[in-house]
């Protein structure tokens, strides 16, 4: 079964009503409307903005802003899709009829200047490539990674935790004595990642049960746009093993660059 609906984080029952639509890829709900997706409004329109980012951040390669009339978005591909999602994040359509005039050559979306609103389109390009240009410039070490990820692996915790707190306090302190520039989240619920250590996040999960798996692609969303790589660690695993492989499969898919480590 295509796991694009499971990253997407869609319920049990808005799954069945999708996939009896015939819609189960990030593709077809970020192309498709609220109405079409049949779930209302609110959640049709929330579900769609997830659907573009996720593409968007996926295809994204870079961004020259040649001037304050025309900018130029580099993507792996300029298929509807991606068109769309792109478009959607620069908030090309935030004027209604859109404020730019869109021209495709190979892969490069031309933008150019129709309205008063492509000021917004401009602010959106300039934070977008700060993020590009700061992943570019902290890029990792494949040797450096690759001996934290075997350090996570090997980490032994001090007792069985019931709770992701102390997991992430013992974590750290392991992963510190080898790697002084770790810093820890000090704010329980806050948006940044648990464990940073240089432009790596690491975000901790347990006990982990179904809803929480449905909970990381967001976080790998939000984080992919500050940090070059991230690791998922999840520990006390309460989840059916085919569901835990389908989900596996989708975020593969979705998010290739994103480690995640069962304890």
């Amino acid at each position: 079964m295509d796991d694009d609906l499971s990253i997407l984080g869609v319920i049990p029952s808005d799954r069945k009503q999708l996939e009896n639509m015939g819609i189960t890829t990030l593709e077809q709900v970020a192309q498709a409307t609220a109405v079409e997706l049949g779930m209302g409004s609110t959640k049709g329109t929330m579900l769609i903005q997830r659907a573009r980012k996720i593409i968007s951040n996926k295809n994204i390669e870079n961004i020259l802003i040649k001037d304050e009339d025309h900018v130029d978005i580099h993507v792996k591909k300029a298929d509807r899709a991606v068109v769309k999602s792109v478009l959607t994040i620069l908030d090309v359509y935030a004027g209604g009829h859109g404020n730019a005039f869109l021209q495709i050559e190979g892969n490069i979306l031309k933008l150019s200047r129709k309205s008063r609103g492509f000021d917004s389109i401009l602010q959106k390009a300039d934070a977008l490539l700060e993020v590009l240009e700061v992943n570019k410039t902290n890029s990792f070490v494949g040797g450096e990674l690759g001996e934290i990820i075997e350090a996570i692996k090997s980490f032994k915790p001090f007792m069985e935790y019931g709770e992701e707190r102390s997991y992430q306090i013992d974590l750290a302190r392991w992963l510190h004595s080898k790697y002084s520039n770790l810093k820890i989240e000090q704010t329980s619920g806050s948006t940044r990642p648990d464990i940073i250590i240089g432009n790596l996040a690491i975000e901790i999960k347990g006990p982990t049960y179904d809803v929480d798996l449905q909970t990381i692609a967001d976080k790998c969303l939000r984080y992919s746009q500050h940090y070059e790589k991230m690791i998922v660690v999840l520990f006390n695993v309460h989840v059916n093993e085919g569901r835990y492989n389908e989900w596996l499969k989708g975020m593969q898919k979705t998010f290739p660059d994103v480690i995640i480590i069962k304890k």
